[in-house]
Order: C-alpha cells, then sequence, then structure tokens
C-alpha cells in the first residue's frame, strides 16, 4: 500500500530528523572518544556506557517474552492509540 501525499512528507521529515540526529551523536561519540577530557576513553568508562545501553534492551527482551507467557503481549500497547 503506497502512503498518501501527506503521508510521504511525513516520512520524509522523521527520516532527515533521525539522520541529523545520528550526525549529532556521531560527532559527540568521536569527540569523547579522542578527548582526555571527556573521559570516554577508558576501558571501565567504555564498558560503564555499552552497558547503559545493553542492559535496558536486553531487560526489555527479558520482560516481554515473560509477559507474553502470561498473556500479556507488552505490543498490543503500541497497536491502538490511546483515547484524549
Amino acid at each position: 500500500m503506497l502512503p498518501a501525499a501527506g503521508e510521504t512528507y511525513d516520512v520524509l521529515r522523521a527520516v532527515s530528523m533521525v539522520a541529523i540526529g545520528l550526525l549529532f551523536f556521531t560527532i559527540g561519540l568521536y569527540f569523547m572518544l579522542t578527548n582526555d577530557l571527556l573521559f570516554l576513553n577508558s576501558p571501565q568508562q567504555l564498558l560503564t556506557t555499552g552497558l547503559q545501553f545493553a542492559i535496558p534492551l536486553v531487560l526489555f527482551f527479558v520482560v516481554r517474552y515473560y509477559r507474553k507467557r502470561q498473556g500479556l503481549p507488552i505490543d498490543a500497547a503500541f497497536k491502538e492509540i490511546p483515547p484524549e
């Protein structure tokens, strides 16, 4: 199914915003890894930063699997727009 004319513009705008954000964070990561004053180039800090992203991601999938086995799919929360 092809998107309507207005939806195409919204998708393009969203992709552009994500690309700009990715560029921003890539530049920031480069400076953090190369500048000693930002303290992200030691092995301990790299491990800590990596775990700050990995632990919540793993936890989400574990809880999702656990709730799905109980009959409460988490994905159902995103299927319907809540009323205002």
